[in-house]
């Protein structure tokens, strides 16, 4: 029979291996990189010249989502964009409209370094022709483990 002492060593490690198990165990693979936040940075378009912009995006996984706008003076382009992170590299699509309100799909290539998302776009459905690249800036991010309200809250970088 187990004495108090070693019952509670016994539990301790029985505790923390259904916690390694929980998080992906002690072998799992590197850890997803977490992008959700805000971004700002500068965007060079073939079409429309230099401008700003802003993404927020949201994350599970490595599923990578959010609303990116695009900026060039007084004309702006909002829209959704979807990604998949492996990596580094988050490769997904985004929606927009042309000036005349025509549907946009673009594809794109984002690589994320040191709070930052470096990347290019090419249109492939509905605004041919129209590409460029753009440099974000991460400026905050959500904070997940705040006791008193889980998954709210805004942290700056």
């Amino acid at each position: 029979m187990l004495n108090r002492h070693a019952l509670t060593t016994v539990l301790a490690f029985a505790l923390a291996g259904l916690a390694l198990t929980a998080r992906g165990g002690a072998g799992a693979s590197p850890s997803i990189l977490n992008l959700r936040g805000q971004y700002a940075g500068t965007v060079n378009d073939s079409l429309y010249g230099s401008g700003r912009i802003y993404a927020q995006l949201v994350q599970d996984h490595n599923a990578v989502a959010g609303t990116i706008t695009f900026t060039y003076g007084s004309t702006t382009f909002r829209g959704p964009g979807v990604f998949l992170l492996k990596g580094t590299t988050l490769t997904g699509t985004g929606q927009s409209a042309t000036l005349s309100l025509v549907p946009c799909t673009i594809s794109e290539t984002v690589t994320y370094s040191n709070h930052s998302l470096t990347g290019s776009y090419k249109a492939v459905r509905g605004c041919s022709g129209d590409n460029g690249t753009f440099t974000m800036k991460e400026y905050c991010q959500y904070v997940s483990d705040s006791i008193a309200e889980p998954g709210f809250g805004l942290k700056h970088c």
